[in-house]
């Protein structure tokens, strides 16, 4: 038998079992999603595992880190988002067997599936930069890959009134590793340098990206090039 567990966390003893067609690991943009379609096509037995009573909608986060929207409204209560009908188990998974699909959640509920679709996100490890969790949100730096220094970086801007904004794009072809959005470090560059122009601030804005390309799209890549050219 071959089990997934998540590191630093065990299931406690057992206390509900529940058996659904349908199990769903994740309860943010993704989660919720495959939950509503799954809904309209007529599949209703299905549980939906998310801790959080919060939902937020991560991709205006940019926008928010270009003044453009604030925080509060990218987040919302998780239960709006559910469809009728999902059961809602408002829990962390620590385990999954597939060969008995099955699930084990922190407080010991167990969940039986037919099918298992697993959208539980991505972590941001600050750790894998050294000094970043600590510098993060001060002197000038910050990221829009999070609900509290999203509107550091609008301040930020703000304050920048000539010399150098730095915007970047690490480095994500490690296994294990991806990034969110990639395309979110380019928007706010532009719309940096957009606020920048506009404000007639003598700042030289840089994109420094890890990758081959400027953008993983030839088509979109021909274009943009062409831009700058």
């Amino acid at each position: 038998m071959q089990t997934y567990t998540a590191v630093g966390t065990a299931p406690s003893k057992a206390r509900e079992t529940f058996r659904h067609r349908v199990a769903i690991l994740g309860g943010g943009t993704a989660g919720v999603t495959v939950a509503a379609q799954l809904a309209r096509r007529g599949v209703h037995d299905v549980a939906l595992i998310e801790p959080s009573s919060k939902h937020y909608y991560q991709p205006l986060w940019t926008l928010v880190g270009a003044g453009v929207a604030k925080a509060e409204q990218s987040v919302r209560d998780e239960a709006r988002f559910i469809p009728k009908g999902v059961r809602w188990i408002q829990d962390y998974a620590v385990e999954i067997d597939p060969d008995q699909q099955l699930i084990c959640t922190r407080d010991g509920t167990r969940v039986q599936y037919d099918f298992l679709v697993v959208a539980p996100g991505v972590e941001s490890d600050w750790d894998k930069i050294q000094g970043a969790r600590e510098t993060l949100g001060q002197n000038g730096v910050s990221t829009n890959y999070g609900y509290d220094l999203a509107p550091k970086t609008w301040e930020f801007i703000q304050q920048t009134r000539e010399g150098v904004a730095l915007f970047t794009m690490p480095n994500t072809a490690e296994p294990g590793y991806t990034i969110k959005c990639g395309g979110a470090p380019q928007k706010i560059a532009y719309m940096a340098a957009d606020y920048f122009r506009t404000h007639n601030r003598p700042v030289k804005v840089i994109y420094a990206t890890a990758g081959g390309v400027l953008f993983g799209a030839p088509e979109f890549c021909r274009v943009m090039l062409r831009g700058l050219a």
